[in-house]
């Protein structure tokens, strides 16, 4: 780059003290500003790749240490699905990378990290864990229309280590009784709800209703719209979102449904909040 901008000072010298045609001149100057120019632009582009490896490099090397902290933190091996990374830059402190896994068990969990604490991992294993043994105890079945369905669970305590896993695994209602916990119902039907579904998607609220715990209730049509199917699996990663912007084409009929309702209470519950949309 210097020894361009040499020659390029010595012809601008030479500009000033030859004869030379004007013509011959401005051909000269644009020629080595395209080549200047084009310097830069590849200077640019290497410096851009550079950057990207750069990152590459880093964003592996967290995968792999997440993967390993979750091998060693709970024994198992657990399967890359996809990484998430976080944003770089002003002002991003609070935000957070994260691994997409899947457990021996065959449901997602989530590894973090924050751009603020590099390093320091943390993970929903107890809380997928207690959802998938609790779904073990919901009928879905007996909704006829039915595309898929999950409840997720959020358990609110710090204190929970290794040693409460074989409490979990025992008896999950036991181990959740004396818990802060929310349970978040999500069923995607493949056709708009019949009296039928109604009844069906009733009892599951009984039975949500029965654990004693905070809980909600989402329900969509969606015929088998895998974007919906991906929000329903793994609600954790985008509670932040609502449905239907997660995947367009479902129409979300309703959430958060208070204790103690009939099944009329609770079927025109979901018909007027339908009616509002």
């Amino acid at each position: 780059m210097k020894n361009i901008m040499k020659i390029f000072k010595k012809h601008q010298e030479q500009d000033n003290t030859e004869q030379i045609d004007p013509v011959f001149i401005k051909v000269r100057r644009i020629i080595l500003s395209l080549v200047i120019f084009s310097v830069l632009i590849l200077s640019i582009g290497t410096i851009g790749n550079i950057n990207d490896n750069k990152r590459a490099q880093e964003w592996e090397i967290t995968k792999q240490a997440m993967l390993k902290y979750l091998y060693e933190k709970y024994g198992q091996t657990f399967t890359e699905v996809e990484f998430i990374p976080a944003p770089q830059g002003f002002n991003t402190s609070h935000y957070q990378s994260i691994l997409v896994t899947k457990s021996p068990e065959g449901f997602y969990v989530n590894v973090r990290e924050s751009n603020r604490n590099r390093g320091e991992f943390w993970d929903n294993y107890f809380n997928a864990l207690a959802a998938w043994y609790f779904d073990k105890e919901i009928d879905y079945s007996m909704i006829e229309n039915l595309s898929y369905a999950k409840t997720h669970i959020i358990i609110f305590d710090n204190d929970l280590d290794l040693g409460h896993l074989n409490e979990l695994r025992e008896n999950v209602m036991d181990f959740l009784s004396d818990k802060d916990t929310r349970f978040n119902c999500l069923i995607a039907i493949k056709t708009t709800l019949s009296e039928s579904d109604l009844d069906s998607i009733y009892q599951v609220y009984q039975q949500l209703e029965a654990t004693n715990h905070e809980f909600s209730v989402q329900i969509a049509f969606s015929a088998n719209d895998k974007k919906s199917e991906e929000f329903v699996e793994n609600y954790p990663l985008y509670i932040t979102k609502i449905w239907e912007e997660f995947a367009p084409k479902i129409s979300h009929y309703a959430y958060h449904f208070g204790p103690g309702l009939s099944l009329n209470e609770f079927s025109d519950a979901i018909i007027n909040w339908e009616d509002k949309r």
